[in-house]
């Protein structure tokens, strides 16, 4: 008996060890510089070749055989080859567009998701995210500075006359928001009562399907069309521009956008005793509302003469400043090989744009902020 006891004992230690290893070597590739800098996402990081690629390093360490190096170098190339492939048809498209078809295309999502935003921007579910914690929203302010269009509206925006720079942003709000407001309201109410039959068994926690809802497309349409996340995107950056190029004319549409977002921020603050319920809203606000403080606080001061070139608002806090690459850089700082490669760095030889962001602030202080640029 004890035999067999020790036999399940012994199997059992394998089988852990078993996966403890699959897991580490599969967390070791996916950190691998060279698959980043080829453009893959988490997802599509492929594992055999990368396998293949650590046998003939440590090989090669073994036997003093630098061919194996060489053809590790050659590997990396290509996947150097491929990202700088990638920026330069990035560019290559935003040479084409007017400003006023940039501002328009900022509903493209896939700008915002390659080269993607700093790997210390991403954090996980609090047990209690309610209210949100005072960093939340950076992720998006990195976001919106990883992509090129943005940088080539700021730019160019910039060089027209206010009046006519803050109209055709005002325009774009305007029609951003009635696109997005009412696929927010459809896939909202689809998510809470999906979310609310799959968690309808008492005593029980919600199922994984409770959160389906929750996933959102994060690359272009074929047919050019705005996605869900896309128009939420383009509404953030434009409000981040109004406030930094001090757009009076956006004024009215950057308080229209708050107040939307104050809407959603006040029905998924709702209280929810159900288990999974407080996630499910989190996920919601974080990555699908209009809830961005450290964005529309830029936008509602910045649109205001005066207060974002002061570098103060009314909460006591500074602005951050970010220095970026112009848009036709060859590399900026969010590009993959200058993040993850090391051997790249920003090209600011063609200049460079400056742009403000307010500080991490929670709850109480935007909303003296929204008190003390007029509204009740």
């Amino acid at each position: 008996m004890y035999r067999h006891l020790r036999i399940c004992g012994y199997t059992c230690f394998a089988a852990i060890l078993g996966v403890t290893v699959f897991f580490s070597l599969s967390y070791a590739l996916r950190r691998s510089p060279a698959l980043r800098a080829a453009g893959y996402s988490e997802s599509e990081i492929p594992g055999e070749p990368v396998l293949a690629t650590d046998r003939v390093r440590d090989s090669s360490a073994e036997t003093g055989d630098t061919s194996a190096n060489n053809t590790i170098d050659e590997a990396t190339d290509s996947f150097e080859g491929k990202s700088r492939k990638r920026i330069s048809e990035h560019i290559k498209i935003l040479n084409a567009e007017s400003v006023r078809e940039s501002v328009s295309n900022l509903s493209q999502v896939g700008m915002f998701y390659w080269p993607g935003i700093m790997n210390d921007s991403i954090r996980g579910i609090s047990d209690f995210p309610f209210p949100l914690s005072l960093e939340e929203g950076t992720i998006d302010v990195d976001r919106i500075l990883s992509n090129r269009r943005f940088l080539k509206c700021v730019s160019e925006l910039k060089a027209l006359s206010k009046t006519e720079a803050g109209r055709i942003v005002g325009e774009q709000l305007e029609m951003a928001l009635q696109q997005y407001a009412p696929i927010f309201e459809d896939r909202w109410t689809e998510s809470r009562d999906h979310f609310a039959d799959s968690s309808a068994v008492p005593g029980e926690s919600p199922s994984g399907d409770a959160f389906s809802t929750c996933s959102f497309q994060m690359s272009d349409n074929e047919d050019g069309s705005p996605t869900f996340l896309g128009l939420r995107l383009q509404i953030l950056s434009l409000v981040l521009i109004a406030g930094n190029l001090g757009l009076e004319e956006a004024r009215a549409p950057v308080q229209i956008i708050v107040e939307e977002a104050y809407r959603q921020r006040d029905r998924l603050y709702q209280p929810d005793e159900r288990e999974g319920a407080t996630s499910h809203n989190y996920v919601w606000l974080c990555s699908a509302s209009l809830y961005n403080r450290q964005v529309l606080a830029t936008g509602l001061l910045g649109t205001e003469a005066g207060r974002l070139a002061a570098g103060a608002s009314p909460s006591g806090a500074a602005f951050e400043t970010h220095r970026m690459t112009r848009y036709d850089a060859e590399f900026t700082p969010y590009d993959i090989l200058t993040r993850y490669d090391g051997s790249c760095r920003p090209d600011y030889s063609k200049g460079e744009i400056v742009v403000n962001s307010h500080r991490a602030l929670d709850d109480a202080a935007f909303d003296k902020i929204w008190r003390d640029t007029g509204h009740p």
